[in-house]
Order: structure tokens, then sequence, then C-alpha cells
């Protein structure tokens, strides 16, 4: 029973991997620039994070405006092309996974 749980977890996780970066494209630029924080440090310690503005420097970096993505946040040159290799890679496995998974028999 736990193994078939955490199956259907790790499932939802691929399924999620695969589709917020679609999602991400489909928001307009502007979706995530206003609104309440949920960063803990400013919250909290009233003081910004190194990573504050790190969503909002991607969504605009993935929308092409890179001046606008490196005034949000400068950790983006890091962030998003580690981001992009995270995924592929997460893409070569689950395609491993299911080529794996799929048997025929003749």
């Amino acid at each position: 029973m736990m193994k078939k749980i955490t199956l259907s977890i790790f499932r939802i996780l691929d399924f999620a991997v695969v589709f917020i970066p679609v999602i991400l494209i489909i928001l307009p630029v502007n979706y995530f620039d206003s609104g309440q924080t949920i960063c803990l440090s400013q919250l909290v310690l009233k003081t910004q994070c190194p990573g504050c503005g790190i969503t909002r420097a991607i969504q605009h970096a993935i929308h092409l405006e890179f001046k606008t993505a490196f005034e949000f946040n400068k950790l983006v040159v890091i962030v998003l092309p580690l981001l992009i290799y995270l995924y592929f890679v997460h893409l070569k496995e689950m395609t491993n996974k299911i080529k794996g998974s799929i048997k025929i028999d003749i």
C-alpha cells in the first residue's frame, strides 16, 4: 500500500515538473509583480534575502525580458540556466523510466 502511494506522489510530481514551466510561459509576464510576498525573511525579519525576487526574475527571463529579470534578482543568470538543466535531466529520467516500463510481448 505504501509503495502504491509513493508511486502516485512521484507521478504527480513528474506531471508538475513537466507542466509548471508551460504554465509559467502562458501566464502574463507581470503576473507575479504585485501582491503579498510569501518570503519568510521579509514577513518575519523585514529584510530581503538573496532569493527575494527570483520568481519574478525568472518569469521575466522566460519571457525574454532579461534587463527586467536582472533588476529583480541578479542571481537569475545562475538560477535560470540551472533550472533549465535540471528540467531536461528530469525529463530524460522520466523518458528512461517510461521506456523501461513499457514491455511489448509479441
